[in-house]
């Protein structure tokens, strides 16, 4: 993917992103606290944690499945990320503890010649404290060149994730496991994480 393309295709997920939040918004009319297990709950439900941004941050550690970046840099690279609710999904279900809302997420995992940040628009599913998670978009991705040095480009991008949402000191913690793919296969992986929501 060439330049212009790259900056048009990022731009089309910021425009995106913006059009969706603007509707979201209009469309609430009255304000919700977000849960950690991603519903609407009253600040007495939360134990006194009340008014979070909706904005969750993770750090972990990711292991590559291509075999050549496994031999260059190893195991173990870093990995952490944010991802912000844009807002609930709203449809029928047979399960009255199912619910379900879209994320905008960017990443970063990497180790010396090898990166990648994937940002992401995803889709959120939970029943009670146990969730999953898929999204799609566009990896701002760096692996090394034949030759020497290194080559960076913007690639199809995507994830697939479970995690387990729980509370520890009225603090909304998640523990997960995603799976990051990309159209450039050197940067696909497993990535294990902990993290918080605000």
């Amino acid at each position: 993917m060439n330049r212009k393309a790259s900056l048009a295709f990022a731009s089309l997920l910021v425009v995106g992103f913006a059009s969706l939040s603007n509707a979201q918004a209009a469309k609430n009319t009255t304000a919700m606290n977000y849960d950690p297990s991603g519903g609407v709950s009253t600040t007495a439900q939360m134990g006194g944690y009340g008014k979070p941004m909706g904005l969750s941050v993770r750090v972990g550690v990711w292991y590559p499945s291509n075999g050549d970046a496994r031999t260059v840099e190893g195991q173990g690279w870093f990995a952490g990320g944010l991802e912000y609710k844009g807002g609930d999904l709203k449809y029928s279900s047979s399960d009255p503890r199912y619910s379900a809302i879209w994320t905008v997420s960017l990443d970063y995992y990497g180790k010396g010649s090898y990166s990648n940040v994937p940002l992401l628009i995803n889709y959120v599913g939970r029943t009670d404290q146990i969730y999953y998670t898929v999204g799609a978009g566009a990896g701002f991705g760096r692996v090394p060149k034949d030759a020497g040095g290194s080559t960076s480009d913007t690639e199809f991008a995507f994830q697939a994730g479970v995690g387990y949402d729980f509370t520890k000191s009225q603090m909304p913690l998640f523990v997960e496991l995603k799976y990051f793919g990309s159209s450039e296969s050197k940067l696909g992986g497993f990535g294990i994480y902990a993290g918080a929501r605000f």
